[in-house]
């Protein structure tokens, strides 16, 4: 389950732009290689991204950075983090966290692009959650779709909804539940009316005298 990007398409239609305390946690993210943009403005004011040399996170209108290690390729994040309490910053992924005193805006945007551009190659899955100085708390299911759906539902609301659009092959893995056969609920249907039409009754007395007949001829022998 969760969201292929193929490093066309992105997830929009969504924003927070968070000026006080906040809590974003990031989807479970499989990473398929550098300079892979998780999410980001259609500017670089906002962005977090994999790099070759770190992972980088860029707010306040491009002025600050909070730098990583970087992530080798194929690893895969669940602890993705960024909080500010007290006006200071807090960054963590794959195990390393560093924070920063700014009190600059954080604006998120869109998952998988950035500078108006898809830029991520992979897999997030499980939930992501922003919380903050917004008209409340997002929280985007990325296994909550299947395959040909269009819309990252905000679950906490009815707003702030994410669009998937540009996607040439991935989006939403999984397929909606079956529908049960027709022709199978039919012949279950008459299998029980034959049951019940014998009793339920007449076949444990039938069973217990086949029973009884094969340990009496088991003793014969």
């Amino acid at each position: 389950m969760g969201i292929v990007f193929d490093g066309n398409g992105d997830v929009g239609g969504f924003r927070a732009a968070l000026t006080g305390d906040f809590d974003v946690i990031l989807p479970t993210i499989e990473v398929d290689g550098n300079f892979k943009a998780i999410f980001g403005m259609h500017t670089s004011d906002t962005f977090l991204q994999i790099r070759t040399n770190e992972t980088r996170f860029r707010f306040n209108g491009g002025s600050s950075t909070i730098d990583l290690p970087p992530t080798p390729v194929g690893t895969v994040v669940s602890d993705g983090r960024l909080t500010r309490v007290d006006g200071v910053v807090s960054f963590t992924f794959n195990g390393n966290t560093k924070t920063l005193s700014n009190t600059g805006i954080v604006d998120i945007r869109n998952w998988g692009s950035m500078n108006g551009g898809a830029f991520f190659v992979g897999k997030m899955s499980g939930v992501a959650s922003i919380t903050g100085d917004t008209d409340g708390v997002i929280t985007h299911d990325f296994d909550g779709g299947v395959e040909g759906d269009t819309q990252l539902t905000n679950t906490s609301g009815d707003y702030d909804h994410g669009t998937l659009s540009g996607f040439t092959t991935g989006g939403f893995e999984g397929s909606a539940t079956p529908t049960p056969s027709i022709a199978d609920a039919i012949a279950l249907a008459s299998a029980i009316d034959y049951l019940e039409e014998i009793g339920i009754s007449n076949i444990h007395e039938h069973e217990r005298s086949l029973t009884e007949y094969a340990v009496s001829e088991l003793d014969r022998l």
